[in-house]
């Protein structure tokens, strides 16, 4: 069962990862606006307008999506009350590997100055030692102390801070219920506001890190483990995937002419 928590908990974190490539993407987007400054006097003016008006419902999407990783982390049939709740002794323990098989795989390089047999497995003891005073450390002062169900409850409620929290709540509740009252329709009808996409997405990056951090300090002090989670995940826009597509073709053709 040891295999399946900690696998589960690599999961979230891989979801996590995801979910901030599309947070970086947006950024990215919404600095080349901000360049841009007053887009009411270019002459292109109607073009970017609806460009950061997408923009602002990717956003709004994001942030849905985000609460949703939070009910999904916290919430009913969730990571803690499935997986967490249930294996909190597993999740307290800090590693405390065989020093045997420490000795064996450690990499005699980090010694820097020639030794003996004896003064070699001394340092590596020390080393040992201090690294598993480290994920102790780590494990009393944001990590899992205690199987005790009011002490776990303890743990995930000072996971996010509860302003971050309301916000990311407000965000959510507006773009998930966007268009469903005469109100919400005519804020339909104003421009995109880079100030408000940026405070929306700063509000999502918190969020995920403060997440990020308690599943990967679990790995860290319960396995000395690190999860870098999809390393390779691109979020494009299809605009630029179809740049590339037209580039490529005409690189083909011009490939073709050459060798006519």
């Amino acid at each position: 069962m040891s295999k399946e928590v900690f696998d589960e908990i690599k999961s979230v974190i891989a979801t996590i990862s995801i979910l901030k490539y599309r947070e970086k993407t947006f950024r990215e987007e919404l600095d080349f606006f901000n360049q841009k400054g007053n887009l009411q006097k270019d002459p292109c003016a109607m073009l970017y307008s609806g460009g950061l008006k997408r923009l602002e419902h990717e956003v709004g999407f994001l942030c849905v999506d985000t609460y949703s990783l939070h009910e999904g982390i916290e919430k009913k049939r969730s990571l803690y009350a499935r997986v967490i709740k249930n294996n909190g002794k597993t999740l307290s323990k800090v590693d405390k590997p065989n020093i045997n098989d420490v000795k064996e795989n450690y990499d005699i390089s980090m010694v820097n100055r020639p030794c003996t047999e004896e003064e070699k497995n001394t340092l590596i003891e020390m080393s040992e030692k201090e690294n598993y005073e480290q994920r102790k450390q780590s494990r009393d002062l944001d990590g899992i102390t205690s199987s005790e169900h009011s002490k776990l409850d303890e743990w995930v409620n000072q996971i996010l801070d509860k302003e971050v929290l309301s916000e990311l709540e407000n965000y959510r509740n507006e773009f998930a219920h966007r268009l469903d009252s005469l109100d919400n329709l005519k804020r339909e009808l104003l421009d995109g506001n880079p100030k408000c996409i940026h405070k929306m997405l700063d509000v999502v990056l918190k969020v995920l890190t403060e997440y990020e951090q308690s599943l990967q300090n679990i790995l860290g002090y319960t396995k000395s483990l690190h999860c870098f989670g999809i390393t390779n995940f691109h979020y494009d826009s299809l605009s630029r995937l179809k740049e590339y597509e037209l580039g490529q073709s005409i690189s083909k053709f011009n490939s073709t002419i050459v060798d006519t």
